[in-house]
């Protein structure tokens, strides 16, 4: 199987999980997001279980290489670094990290009913 086609799909389905929900996570949901033909999510996933764990590794992997970044850069040593720090946070938030930040709070969510997405 095509490993970025693989990552695509893992992708597709975060943005499905931040902007439609746990409700919202379907297979043809994810091939429309990913802009594939219909049924190639199925193809890599079979499963909705198989869906979800996807896009919990997808959100890790992202969230262990934004902590290895922000660990290798200088700590603050001031005021203003430690303001600067918080305010890039802030940023990843509202900005690319949003959509990981709602799918992991799905996930979470899922996560009570699924105990093997904790």
């Amino acid at each position: 199987m095509n490993p970025d086609r693989r990552d695509r799909l893992r992708d597709a389905a975060v943005e499905v999980l931040a902007g439609e929900g746990g409700r919202g996570l379907t297979h043809r949901a994810v091939d429309r997001a990913a802009e594939v033909p219909p049924g190639t999510t199925k193809n890599y996933f079979p499963t909705r279980d198989a869906v979800l764990r996807a896009a919990a590794e997808r959100c890790l992997e992202q969230y262990l290489a934004l902590t290895a970044r922000l660990a290798s850069a200088p700590g603050p040593t001031d005021r203003e670094g430690l303001t600067a720090l918080f305010r890039s946070l802030l940023e990843n938030v509202a900005g690319p990290g949003r959509s990981r930040l709602l799918a992991v709070l799905e996930l979470q969510a899922e996560a009570t009913r699924r105990p093997w997405l904790s």
